[in-house]
């Protein structure tokens, strides 16, 4: 299956798969429509094709910069970012982001995702 004919079966499926949740939901939106919720995510592997240094100056930075003009032009905006390592990157590089991220985890907009066993704390 080629890309594009891959991308129109996930997303007919997943539009099935909420129509499907939608109507079996007890208390469902009385116009029969389907509602969704969707949270951004990201999820960046540390050296997959660079080195820590540009992982830093370009992928964190970006990932950090990016979003948070999001959650600054869309107020329903919600973002998940795991990984202890870039939170420290983010506080040791980019120190009044970092505080900015905070106030949006204690707002809950921006929720701090960890692996299984790791505690999300930044």
């Amino acid at each position: 299956m080629k890309i594009p004919q891959l991308k129109r079966a996930v997303a007919a499926s997943a539009v099935m798969a909420l129509a499907a949740v939608a109507s079996a939901t007890p208390g469902a939106d009385p116009s029969g429509k389907p509602k969704a919720y969707l949270v951004a995510d990201a999820h960046l592997d540390t050296q997959w094709n660079w080195d820590i240094q540009t992982t830093i100056r370009e992928y964190v930075w970006n990932t950090l910069n990016q979003n948070l003009f999001l959650l600054k032009k869309y107020p329903d905006y919600v973002f998940n970012f795991e990984g202890g390592v870039k939170y420290s990157w983010m506080k040791e590089y980019y120190p009044l982001q970092y505080e900015e991220m905070k106030q949006y985890v204690r707002d809950g907009r921006w929720h701090i995702s960890a692996p299984r066993g790791m505690p999300p704390t930044p």
